[in-house]
């Protein structure tokens, strides 16, 4: 279960590991309006990402051009599944990181 606030145009994709719990739970945000719109999930899984494209529905989730989310597949398997005309931006943390392991 999570909630949304209106559907976004951009987004960005993370999850987050809350230690109380000791799991990890989603967070999606409004690139544009520096908001938190869906939080949710039971885990990092695909089907947990799922979760928020079934929850804003078809037509919200076709106003949605740009994903920005780390290098986690099923987060990207989850997009282009589900919101296959968007653009997938991998955040610059894991970029760099990558880019630093390469050396």
């Amino acid at each position: 279960m999570g909630f949304i606030c209106f559907p976004p145009s951009y987004k960005q994709i993370d999850a987050d590991i809350y230690p109380r719990m000791n799991r990890y739970r989603i967070v999606v945000s409004d690139l544009k309006k520096h908001i938190s719109i869906w939080f949710g999930g039971k885990d990092r899984s695909e089907e947990s990402m799922d979760k928020f494209y079934q929850y804003i529905e078809e037509k919200a989730s076709k106003n949605i051009g740009l994903a920005v989310m780390d290098m986690w597949k099923p987060f990207e398997k989850s997009a282009k599944k589900n919101i296959p005309q968007v653009a997938i931006l991998y955040d610059k943390f894991h970029v760099i990181k990558h880019l630093g392991d390469a050396f």
